[in-house]
């Protein structure tokens, strides 16, 4: 009985052992790493100034930059423009 046990623990042991070396690398990755995402809908178009498709928008959302952006209080910061002008009644932006 107490030779069984034994025999029993050595299995267990040797089989956490094999376990925790086929978890580990002995390589480091230094490869690029690919973000991927599914989309519920397909984009109709990714010409995001015709489309007024929620699906089309989160998607071109994050290709384009625009020139300017809001901060967290809701100012206008710059994007990828280095200035600007707002006309006096504030409609047009130069």
């Amino acid at each position: 009985m107490k030779k069984s046990k034994v025999m029993l623990f050595g299995a267990m042991a040797l089989t956490a052992g094999l376990a925790l070396a086929a978890c580990g690398s002995s390589q480091s990755s230094n490869a690029d790493k690919t973000y991927s995402y599914i989309f519920v809908n397909n984009p109709d178009t990714l010409d995001y100034i015709t489309s007024t498709r929620d699906s089309t928008s989160s998607i071109t959302a994050n290709l384009i930059d625009g020139l300017l952006e809001n901060d967290q209080y809701g100012n206008l910061i710059p994007s990828m423009a280095e200035s600007w002008t707002v006309s006096k009644d504030g409609l047009t932006y130069t």
